[in-house]
């Protein structure tokens, strides 16, 4: 057994069974993993978009399913079309 020394504001059991515990790994399921540096435009963050894969339409919002440049096919992400203003030429390839 491990007992972990967390804030008080957790309201999670303090003790684990050592079988409950996994090696650490840089990456989260599904967390991202930033290969490229941002770049800045309009005074915003921005990654550069590989390729779209795929759409949907959900409660009236169009998404492309993004494969951003330099990460692999697992980080792809649903991103909502008004996110993607600047990537215009991805959108035309895909259509």
């Amino acid at each position: 057994m491990y007992k972990f020394n967390l804030p008080t504001h957790f309201r999670i059991w303090l003790v684990f069974n050592v079988d409950k515990l996994e090696p650490y790994t840089l990456l989260l399921p599904g967390q991202l993993a930033l290969v490229q540096d941002p770049i800045i435009i309009d005074n915003k963050l921005e990654w550069e978009v590989d390729i779209l894969t795929d759409t949907s339409h959900n409660r009236g919002t169009f998404y492309y399913k993004v494969h951003w440049s330099g990460l692999s096919y697992e980080n792809d992400t649903w991103e909502p079309a008004y996110h993607l203003c600047h990537a215009r030429e991805a959108a035309s390839e895909f259509h």
